[in-house]
């Protein structure tokens, strides 16, 4: 196959921020321009870094014979899909739901003398397992990564200083659906014919 720089890619975030939530079960899309399920929930600005791979590959166990020959490998753990990003807008409400939990989170809408009031009462309560969507374009390129269930956890909490911002690191751990799929992607390429 020849070299094809159409399929080389980068990852901006579309304007919601690229990273959004919503309940487990709710309808995903099946392809990349289908709109989202109103269930879904964009988490706002992430990070710089983006959305990183931190999942871990499969491992084999090599089985010898008597003698010391390799004669074949088995599976010994499957790969396991993660992804960590970190979510800046710490006043938003969905990033304080989806870190605290929902009902630990109580919000009083913005007025005219006073702005939008976060209440959170931080238990330690485990997040719930949801479905995810990553969207992301470059150029006229799309790509949309699609979790049916996947677990996150809070790995970590911006400095409380002057000369930076406050942030969530999160790490989402994707599991397999009833159709032992971990995610669904869609990538459109921009290489239309003429």
């Amino acid at each position: 196959m020849a070299q094809l720089a159409a399929n080389v890619s980068a990852a901006s975030p579309i304007s919601t921020g690229g990273v959004l939530v919503a309940p487990k079960g709710t309808a995903l899309p099946t392809d990349e321009t289908t709109a989202l399920n109103a269930a879904f929930k964009a988490l706002g600005y992430i990070g710089e870094g983006g959305i990183e791979p931190a999942g871990e590959g499969a491992s084999y166990k090599d089985i010898k014979a008597f003698g010391g020959d390799t004669v074949t490998s088995v599976l010994e753990t499957k790969s396991i899909t993660k992804y960590r990003f970190t979510l800046l807008e710490v006043f938003g409400e969905e990033v304080a739901k989806l870190v605290f939990g929902a009902g630990n989170v109580t919000v009083t809408a913005a007025t005219a003398l006073a702005g939008t009031k976060l209440a959170i009462l931080d238990k330690g309560d485990e997040i719930p397992r949801n479905a995810y969507v990553f969207e992301m374009a470059y150029g006229a390129k799309k790509m949309r990564y699609c979790f049916p269930d996947a677990q996150a956890a809070i790995t970590g909490e911006g400095p409380l200083v002057h000369n930076n911002i406050t942030s969530y690191t999160v790490e989402i751990t994707a599991y397999p659906n009833a159709a032992s799929v971990r995610s669904y992607r869609y990538l459109a390429n921009d290489n239309k014919t003429a």
